[in-house]
């Protein structure tokens, strides 16, 4: 599998140089596109990964934790430069690249809400440290404190976990979280639903306007090499791994 790998990786790179050579000599030139650049990223990382994980990876490295660390990251890497690609391809199918572009957009409109609910989960992270630290069994930490209120934004949440000799605060922790709740869970949350609501009608048509852009970009790199009158074309038209066989081809160009 490794090898398949390594072919398939070694035909983006190749595509590229035969995208770079085509502009080179012919009149009018292919513009670096999105799916190009993706391309180059795909194949740089598959390569790298593929190659140390055929030199380091033995049995006795996997059994070994920390290096089959690195090896997991290496995996991870793989697939998301795997995925990359298709979700590049996707962009021009237009029923995901509408959804696609859209989610894009409501990622980019919520970030300041997303920023005032951390803002306000460090408050009351602060807060619940100063007041409960000693009571409460979860409120040991700052970071287990933030995870708690996090989960209580969220929904989960409980009353019962005051330690023994400070039941005396179970009230008043209870009216704490009874504003928390309030705040997060039912003013936050149901705002940040209603922005992404209107975002969502607002993007659908920036979506659509997305795609057909994508289409246009897609179909542009074909179309200007359709153009070309001296058999240059032929450099650029068929994607990987099937453009492996120009390699015969290239010492006519030159």
């Amino acid at each position: 599998m490794n090898d398949i790998g390594q072919l398939v990786s070694i035909s983006m790179f190749f595509y590229v140089l035969t995208k770079f050579i085509f502009n080179t000599f012919a009149e009018i030139q292919i513009p670096m596109d999105t799916w190009s650049s993706v391309d180059i990223f795909c194949a740089f990382t598959n390569i790298s990964c593929f190659t140390l994980l055929s030199l380091f990876m033995k049995p006795e490295n996997i059994i070994n934790e920390d290096k089959k660390l690195y090896f997991n990251l290496l995996m991870l890497m793989v697939v998301l430069a795997t995925w990359s690609r298709i979700i590049a391809i996707c962009l021009v199918i237009p029923s995901f690249s509408k959804l696609i572009m859209t989610i894009y957009a409501m990622l980019g409109s919520a970030g300041t809400f997303i920023f005032i609910v951390l803002y306000y989960l460090v408050i009351v992270t602060m807060i619940a440290y100063a007041l409960y630290q000693e009571a409460v069994a979860d409120y040991q930490e700052p970071f287990y404190i933030f995870r708690k209120l996090f989960d209580a934004l969220m929904g989960n949440y409980g009353y019962d976990n005051i330690l023994d000799n400070h039941t005396d605060k179970s009230k008043e922790h209870t009216v704490f979280l009874f504003f928390h709740i309030y705040i997060a869970n039912v003013f936050l949350l149901n705002y940040l639903v209603a922005i992404l609501s209107t975002v969502y009608g607002e993007s659908m048509e920036i979506g659509e306007f997305s795609y057909n852009c994508n289409k246009y970009l897609y179909i542009e790199r074909y179309n200007i090499a359709f153009q070309d009158k001296n058999g240059y074309s032929e450099l650029v038209l068929y994607p990987p791994p099937v453009n492996m066989m120009l390699i015969f081809l290239l010492p006519g160009v030159f």
